[in-house]
């Protein structure tokens, strides 16, 4: 609806676009981005600076993320003193790493680099916790500072194996060797005393290292000290996630997309939330669809049906996905039910978590797409789903495969999709720095097609890939987003 809105102000006669900016801000209730985006359009197409602060004055952000977007915008509307104002407020109210960091972005978006240095200094000297200091190392990448040492000097004080665990997942990321991650994982080892210790050390040894004896004998360790039915079901859970014993569909462990997706630092400054589009979708299909997600399947005693409705029921998922969801690939890529948008996106939604949450990823450049292309026709609330989604994917696909270039596809879903919803969010630009920063790196010799090659040349499925460009002229229209927009349309 204020999508609508604001879409028909953008091309509307004056008087009807006025009437429809009032009305889509009327209905903005806590979504900052319809006020921002109302200004914009005041500003842009009218030229009208005095309207655009009205619909400003309207703000009442509460968290850091949203501070930094309202300070963005009065930066925009071109009143420093009030941008100013409202990223001093926030690093007021700051008491995390995270906090700062936040703010600190928000102080580079307005024009204040040194102002934003500082505050990155502050939420080192207080970040002590692994994800803090991650987000820290990545912010520093962004103001073009070495992030490494911060990881390093944290990791010297870890005791807690979880602790080293995420460290390591984060020294990954910025691209330490092997050798020198199995040394954090076997300080994890030497101090786990736990049976959730040891199993979090077998996964992080499947997935960091590839090492199936470790694994196996992690496992081994927790199933020494497990005494109660919940450790016996969480060694069932641990053994089929690292892929060591395989699992008849029925006994698969069903497990909530954010237990599922390893948390990061990529994508810091969005709301990582991995489950909102799920939980979007599921509080809205009918009975109806999932008859007819289930018809896809090759089960004879309706366990798809059953097990789709234990997902709309509860959200937890089946990992890895049964073979009897196998047909949700052919809906993903809108053929039967897929001709459904909200089926279209329940199996594109189901298929990129598991993807990102399996040992091995790959193939789902095509499924990234047409999740963004359903979410786009579903309108507003779904791209808000999305870019959680696409974020949490980013996240866990650099965390735990650093040997796959699908952070890229989930870095430029997550930059379409805020692109389409709000094309001056300040937090696009990092997100597209990052993608030309990354590309070279998986650049296929020969390949004339920037990003998209890299998916064609490694199994992708060519029609789909494709979509990036129809996406890319539907999404990247502001003439910032102009040097993304050439390198994804021939």
């Amino acid at each position: 609806m204020a999508m609508d809105l604001l879409q028909r102000a953008q091309h509307a006669v004056d008087e009807v676009a006025r009437e429809a900016l009032e009305s889509a801000t009327r209905a903005a209730n806590d979504r900052i981005w319809i006020h921002r985006n109302a200004a914009r359009i005041y500003r842009e197409r009218f030229d009208d600076l005095v309207a655009a602060r009205r619909v400003l004055e309207q703000l009442e952000p509460l968290t850091g993320i949203e501070w930094r977007l309202a300070a963005a915008a009065w930066a925009e509307v071109g009143d420093r003193e009030r941008a100013t104002a409202c990223l001093e407020r926030a690093a007021g109210n700051a008491r995390t790493a995270h906090d700062l960091c936040t703010i600190a972005l928000g102080y580079r978006d307005c024009g204040f680099p040194d102002e934003g240095r500082l505050l990155v200094d502050g939420a080192e000297g207080i970040a002590t916790r692994a994800l803090d200091c991650w987000a820290v190392a990545s912010v520093k990448r962004v103001f073009e500072l070495p992030g490494l040492p911060v990881l390093e000097r944290g990791l010297l004080d870890a005791t807690d194996p979880l602790e080293l665990i995420t460290f390591a997942h984060a020294l990954a990321a910025h691209g330490v060797a092997p050798d020198t991650l199995g040394s954090i994982l076997g300080r994890g080892e030497r101090k786990a005393s736990t049976v959730d210790g040891w199993l979090a050390l077998a996964l992080a040894c499947q997935q960091l290292l590839q090492d199936e004896a470790r694994t196996i004998a992690c496992i081994g360790k927790a199933s020494q000290l497990a005494i109660s039915p919940d450790h016996e079901r969480a060694i069932g859970v641990a053994r089929a996630r690292a892929g060591i014993f395989p699992l008849l569909d029925d006994e698969r462990p069903r497990v909530p997309p954010h237990q599922l997706l390893r948390a990061g630092a990529r994508t810091f400054g969005f709301a990582r939330d991995p489950g909102k589009l799920l939980g979007w979708l599921r509080s809205r299909m009918p009975r109806t669809s999932f008859d007819a997600l289930a018809n896809q399947g090759a089960s004879f005693f309706h366990d798809d049906l059953i097990t789709l409705l234990e997902i709309q029921r509860s959200g937890a998922i089946p990992h890895p996905l049964p073979a009897y969801f196998d047909g949700l690939r052919d809906v993903a890529r809108g053929l039967g039910p897929g001709e459904d948008l909200m089926r279209r996106a329940f199996a594109c939604t189901l298929l990129c978590i598991d993807d990102a949450a399996g040992l091995t990823a790959g193939g789902h450049e095509g499924t990234l797409a047409m999740l963004l292309s359903t979410c786009l026709e579903l309108g507003g609330d779904a791209v808000e789903g999305a870019i959680g989604l696409f974020a949490a994917l980013a996240d866990a696909y650099e965390a735990t495969h650093v040997t796959t270039h699908l952070a890229l596809f989930a870095d430029l879903g997550l930059a379409m999709a805020a692109a389409w919803l709000d094309p001056s969010d300040p937090r696009i630009d990092g997100v597209i720095d990052r993608l030309f920063r990354d590309e070279p790196r998986w650049k296929v010799r020969h390949s004339h097609r920037w990003l998209v090659g890299i998916a064609e040349h490694d199994g992708g499925i060519p029609g789909q890939t494709r979509i990036w460009s129809v996406l890319a002229d539907e999404t990247l229209s502001h003439p910032r987003h102009e040097r993304l927009r050439r390198r994804l349309i021939p």
